[in-house]
């Protein structure tokens, strides 16, 4: 039974270093610049010598290093594309500062990887493209703007409205609506917001921070104005004369454009995208943006809306202690077939 045993085990070891070194790609470190930024990159190679399509990962809010959808980035190798993983501005190895960065500083750093993948000799140079998650969504339309070099736009629950939008919609859903906030403070806290990013971005006037002011004195002793956001932007907040200019203020680049709108850009799109919603999404109002798309009608735009999908476009299983989350079936085959093609 010992050796048996022994076999077995051998078996295993052997079958896990097999299929462990049987991979269809191969990573590799590289760097690329932006001006004086260098950022730091993996690149995901299928084997052969292609030319293959290739595809930049771009970051959400959130998720700002290389080993952030390694997921996405192993499977469209394996598929025989190129996949870009790189550390965000700041971030991992990269360098730069994303808090004090704008949305066309960040378009600008993806059109930068753009460049770079099309003078490798194995990405074919006319099939390159983005996918992007969450708040890359707005990003990759204006880089996309800028750009004849872009084949093609995959946006993972990108908005349709403004970053303020999904501030307010993310607020009252996860927080405000959590606490039983009368509606007549929920929309007051919600004014609030506007007049924040109004004085950390745009207008530094002793009025506007006075008002600030007010509402604050009034709403922080509140047991329902306990958030992620409002303690965040409370540190920011000081009278006029003590903040730092506008350029230096350390600010989610959402925060620094949040009345940016794509829908003029939606409006205008010529390069092919595929938009993905999940109809279990908390974090933005897919709500408010299935209309917008629906109303511009641009045949440039494929958008499919996931049943029980969630912001990540990951659908729960019951009991989640058992089966966890998984993707729509297709939708990883759905991705490389739109890349490809």
């Amino acid at each position: 039974m010992r050796v048996k045993m022994l076999r077995l085990i051998g078996i295993v070891i052997f079958l896990i270093t097999f299929l462990g070194c049987s991979s269809k790609h191969k990573i590799i470190g590289t760097e690329f610049k932006n001006g004086d930024i260098t950022f730091s990159a993996n690149i995901y190679k299928p084997k052969g010598n292609g030319p293959f399509p290739a595809v930049i990962m771009v970051h959400g809010s959130k998720n700002h290093t290389k080993d952030y959808y390694t997921e996405y980035s192993k499977y469209f190798a394996d598929n025989g594309i190129v996949t870009l993983n790189y550390d965000n501005r700041g971030h991992g190895k990269s360098e730069g500062n994303l808090w004090t960065s704008t949305f066309s500083d960040l378009a600008s750093d993806f059109n930068a990887a753009v460049a770079y993948l099309q003078t490798l000799d194995y990405v074919d140079r006319d099939k390159v493209g983005f996918w992007a998650d969450s708040h890359g969504g707005w990003i990759v339309l204006i880089a996309d703007s800028i750009s004849d070099n872009i084949d093609f736009i995959i946006s993972k629950s990108g908005p349709a409205v403004t970053p303020l939008k999904t501030v307010e919609f993310d607020v009252v859903g996860n927080y405000l609506s959590k606490q039983n906030v009368p509606d007549n403070e929920k929309q007051k806290i919600l004014n609030l917001y506007p007049k924040i990013f109004r004085y950390l971005t745009r207008n530094r006037s002793e009025n506007l921070w006075a008002d600030i002011k007010s509402e604050l004195d009034y709403f922080e002793p509140t047991p329902y104005f306990k958030n992620d956001f409002d303690e965040y932007y409370k540190e920011l907040l000081q009278q006029p004369n003590k903040m730092p200019t506008v350029d230096k203020v350390q600010l989610a680049p959402s925060g620094r454009d949040y009345d940016f709108d794509p829908r003029p850009y939606f409006e205008k799109l010529t390069t092919r995208m595929f938009l993905a919603y999940g109809k279990a999404d908390r974090l933005i109002p897919v709500k408010d943006c299935v209309p917008v798309i629906n109303d511009i009608d641009n045949p440039n735009i494929e958008m499919v809306i996931y049943d029980n999908a969630d912001h990540g476009i990951r659908i729960q299983q019951k009991p989640d202690i058992l089966f966890g989350t998984k993707f729509p079936d297709g939708y990883f085959e759905k991705l490389v077939d739109f890349i490809k093609n």
